[in-house]
């Protein structure tokens, strides 16, 4: 039984393919980075990363405390910034 329930094959759940350190060596868009989404490990990692962000968001729901503290702690965090939308309200999804 491993120490730790988000680690396999001795590799971080976050952070699965090292990619923080391949990060400097090459692009993180290449087919072979891709590929690695199909392999055990990927999905794996993708599964601890939903559970974890289906989680918190029952935390949230559930807790109105807990969301409040979150929205007072992401105000501070902005700062007064707006998020901006990089895409221009001039475009629009084409319908299919």
């Amino acid at each position: 039984m491993r120490s730790n329930p988000f680690t396999f094959v001795g590799r971080s759940a976050v952070d699965p393919f090292n990619y923080r350190r391949l990060a400097g060596l090459a692009a993180s868009q290449t087919w072979q980075v891709v590929a690695q989404g199909r392999s055990a490990g990927a999905r794996k990692a993708m599964l601890h990363a939903a559970k974890a962000l289906a989680a918190t968001a029952l935390d949230l729901i559930t807790s109105a405390e807990l969301l409040a503290r979150a929205k007072i702690d992401w105000s501070e965090k902005m700062d007064g910034q707006q998020h901006a939308c990089p895409i221009p309200e001039s475009v629009q999804p084409q319908a299919r």
